[in-house]
């Protein structure tokens, strides 16, 4: 069976701690690390229950669709220049539409 990382470490300070003549409270406080992990990771340890890391899955590639710019309205009569700018348009693209006005 395979140890994920931090199942390795943890099988490192289990093994530690047993070949130590500590409590968990006192290994657990020298190793900086809390005793009732310690001692959830020893109990897994010993019975094989150890947690799985994660599995690769692939997925088919999908091409992203594009994304049509909202559409702006430019109103130039009246003597006045009105913008209409939709709720969701791309704000850097009307920043560039309104540089190209000015």
């Amino acid at each position: 069976m395979s140890l994920t990382p931090t199942a390795q470490r943890w099988a490192k300070l289990v093994s530690a701690f047993e070949r130590s003549d500590h409590t968990a409270a006192a290994f657990a406080a020298q190793h900086d690390i809390n005793p009732s992990t310690l001692m959830w990771w020893r109990s897994r340890l010993r019975t094989g229950a150890i947690p799985r890391g994660f599995v690769t899955v692939e997925l088919p590639m999908v091409a992203p669709q594009p994304r049509t710019p909202a559409p702006l309205r430019l109103d130039l009569s009246g003597g006045r220049v009105t913008l209409t700018v939709p709720p969701d348009a791309d704000l850097a693209w009307v920043r560039r539409v309104v540089e190209a006005l000015t």
